[in-house]
This record gives C-alpha cells, structure tokens and sequence, in this order.
C-alpha cells in the first residue's frame, strides 16, 4: 500500500528540501568517512597486532610437516592422533590451466562443450527490441513508470553551509 505524502506547496519549498537533502548527504558522508577511518585504522592495528603470531603459526607447520615427512612410517594410514590434534596426509589432485582462452578455444576445437562452464541469464538490453506479446511467451512484461529523481547542487549546498 503506498501512503500518500504532502507537505511542500510551493518551489520555494522543494529548493529548501533540496538544500536540506543535501546537507545531510553531507553529514552521511562526514559520518561514514569517520568510520572508515576507524575501521581502516582497526584494521591495521590488528594486521600489526597479529603478524608476529601468524609468522610463528605458519613456522610451525612447516616444522610439523618436516617432522611428519621424515616419519611418514608412524602414521597409521596416513594419520597421527596426538594428544592436542591430529596429523595427516591428504592425496589432492587440482587442475592447472596455463592459458584460459587456449584452453577453452582447445576443449571446443575437440568437441568437449561439457567441460566448458556457461553461465546463461536473460539479456534485458536485448529483450527490449521485442513486443508485448513475445515478452509475455518467455515470462517477462514491459513496465513502464515515472520515477522521481532529483539532483543536489553540492557547490550551493556547501556554500550555504
């Protein structure tokens, strides 16, 4: 249900409403810009904070897999359960594509469609050059409405600050 807003009488008004509008873009704009600086901020105080301990982490798993590697043999079925954890092997087989296009050009020079990922939508730019009638055979309709826009002078609204 839409409500039915009143309230400004004349172009006088609707100036002043703009002006207002973008006074507080404004202060919108000043308050986000304070919390970024506060995230960003946050955000390297705690890279800062936590480069030392992601060091040692990854220092030592690397000594945990040396270790591991030189005593594969005490690993029942490629896993150790120790007191705090576990240790293991994993076989992982990936993929490794030099070149997208060449590939992609490869698999359809060899008739291997099924292993190239298409992602289909309904092109709405191209969808527009039809009629009503086909619109409505493929689902779709045409919708034509007046949205309401308005512009902010920013100069004049921070020379009226």
């Amino acid at each position: 249900m839409r409500q039915k807003v009143e309230g400004l009488k004349s172009w006088e008004e609707v100036d002043r409403a703009l002006l207002r509008v973008g006074q507080i873009d404004r202060q919108i704009e000043a308050i986000e810009a304070r919390a970024q600086e506060v995230i960003e901020a946050a955000k390297g105080r705690a890279a800062a904070e936590s480069k030392p301990l992601l060091q040692e982490k990854r220092l030592l798993t690397l000594k945990m897999e040396a270790f591991a590697r030189r005593h594969m043999a005490d690993l029942e079925g490629k896993r150790k359960k120790l007191n705090f954890g576990t240790i293991s092997f994993r076989r992982s087989t990936r993929i490794v594509i030099r070149k997208a296009l060449e590939c992609v050009a490869a698999l359809k020079g060899l008739g291997l469609r099924e292993c190239i990922r298409v992602k289909e939508s309904p092109d709405k730019e191209r969808l527009r050059d039809l009629d009503d009638a086909l619109l409505a055979r493929v689902g779709a309709k045409r919708v034509t409405e007046e949205v309401f826009g308005y512009e902010v002078d920013r100069e004049k609204v921070q020379e009226a600050a």
